[in-house]
């Protein structure tokens, strides 16, 4: 996790709150980390993703403020991601509360 500015905290639990309400719409298994109406997701490769899709899981997603912050954190998704075809990885900048934006994660 980032050591992040109270009000880039905020936006980064806003965005994630959104995501995983968008997604519990369409999908089963959402689970979005410190989210009250959502299970916590389990680790993947030792990390903790914002966001898990799945039993398995089968996508994560990790909502970032900073696209500097915490990239060991993201590569280690992105590797688990390629280890199986049916398997997603998606980096989320967080521009504003309500405002995102996928980003490549580059190695």
């Amino acid at each position: 996790m980032a050591d992040r500015a109270s009000g880039d905290q905020s936006k980064h639990d806003a965005v994630v709150e959104k995501i995983a309400k968008e997604l519990d719409e369409d999908q089963d298994y959402v689970r979005a980390d410190d989210i009250d109406e959502f299970k916590d997701p389990q680790k993947v490769n030792d990390h903790v993703p914002d966001i898990s899709v799945g039993v398995l899981p089968s996508t994560v997603i990790e909502v970032e403020t900073d696209t500097s912050d915490d990239a060991g954190q993201r590569l280690a998704f992105k590797e688990w991601a390629e280890e199986k075809s049916f398997r997603t990885y998606k980096g989320v900048l967080a521009k504003s509360r309500s405002r995102w934006e996928e980003f490549e994660q580059r190695d």
